[in-house]
């Protein structure tokens, strides 16, 4: 790995899953909806945020033309709410393709280590006395895909 190891003790993991617990605890009570709903719900992309922000722009400039019933302090309230969301889901996934990508670099070390104690164990493995040992290893190889064979090139059609 570059520069930096990325090997946490268990002590620092428990202090980073009390200040993850934090941000779950927070969440307890929100609601979880069906992927049917999901499917529902408008999907916030640019231009969508870019049609909120306009309501919000106009509503600085012009409110009359909105029915009494309207609670524009609401619209506002969640509109806020809605960028502070965006926000911490930007540095989240950040953090979450950061930990995957280090979870991955760890599981490479780690596989690439294993193979190395596998081949210096069968290597020892003299008159079988690390027989089991390695039969249980070659257990947990996990075996390599298949490759799907060589597409044939076409034949080239003749005119009819």
């Amino acid at each position: 790995m570059e520069n930096e190891r990325f090997i946490l003790t268990k002590e620092q993991f428990i202090e980073l899953f009390g200040d993850f617990e934090k941000v779950e605890n927070k969440f307890k009570k929100a609601p979880v909806i069906t992927l049917e709903t999901r499917k529902s719900l408008v999907k916030t992309g640019d231009k969508s945020i870019g049609f909120i922000k306009e309501a919000v722009n106009t509503l600085t400039h012009e409110k009359s033309f909105l029915p009494p019933v309207f609670d524009i302090d609401e619209f506002k309230e969640a509109y806020e709410a809605f960028l502070n969301f965006g926000e911490f889901l930007k540095r989240f996934n950040l953090i979450q393709t950061k930990l995957e990508d280090i979870y991955m670099m760890l599981g490479d070390n780690c596989y690439k280590n294993a193979s190395e104690i596998y081949k210096h164990l069968k290597a020892a493995n003299t008159k079988g006395k690390y027989k089991g040992l390695i039969e249980n290893m070659a257990n947990h190889i996990p075996k390599k895909p298949k490759k799907a064979p060589e597409p044939t090139p076409e034949t080239p059609q003749t005119p009819k």
